[in-house]
């Protein structure tokens, strides 16, 4: 029941009942995904690895940086199927 919940306000705010991530595929709430332009991914690590064109993992004053923007961009906004 409160799966059914969460799946109808996810579509009520965000137009979609979830998304999935760029990296790995795996389906995730919309709310809970970490959203890098119009890119959806499940974990932070998912988002650097993509992310990473140079082949060097990201330095962990770097990561820290990139997720407090993370956290404070806005989400996109999806179009709602007519």
């Amino acid at each position: 029941m409160l799966e059914r919940v969460k799946k109808r306000i996810n579509a009520l705010i965000w137009g979609i009942e979830s998304v999935n991530c760029a990296e790995c595929g795996s389906r995730v709430s919309p709310a809970r995904a970490i959203w890098s332009g119009r890119d959806a991914y499940c974990s932070i690590a998912h988002e650097f690895r993509d992310r990473d064109f140079v082949g060097r993992a990201a330095m962990a004053s770097e990561a820290q940086d990139r997720t407090s923007v993370i956290r404070s961009a806005p989400a996109p906004v999806y179009r709602q199927a007519a």
